[in-house]
């Protein structure tokens, strides 16, 4: 390992500690009720953003679970406007031999 990698990884941890050490010591200077105050509010709106994506994943696997959007509907061939769907010719012969497809 060179000695600029060693550099580098000793100085990242450095700052992660620094970073670290900073957090606790204001965290030690908030007074109680406030942080509880902070906490709870943090915590709740955690929880209703969770539920909200949670809800968003689901009904995102549902629709995937499902292939398709719930208001879609299949549409198949479309018909050539023929009432005989067989193409051939009727028994009657009204169609001058041709089929109606």
């Amino acid at each position: 390992m060179s000695i600029l990698n060693s550099r580098l990884r000793n100085g990242s941890v450095r700052q992660v500690i620094a970073i670290g050490v900073i957090v606790v010591l204001i965290s030690l200077s908030i007074p109680g009720p406030v942080a509880a105050a902070a906490l709870k509010s943090t915590r709740e709106s955690v929880n209703e953003t969770t539920s909200e994506v949670s809800s968003w994943v689901a009904s995102v696997l549902e629709t995937l679970k499902k292939g398709a959007t719930p208001d879609r509907e299949r549409k198949g061939i479309p018909t050539s406007g023929c009432d005989n769907p067989s193409g051939t010719r009727s028994a009657s012969g009204g169609d001058s031999g041709k089929s109606c497809c």
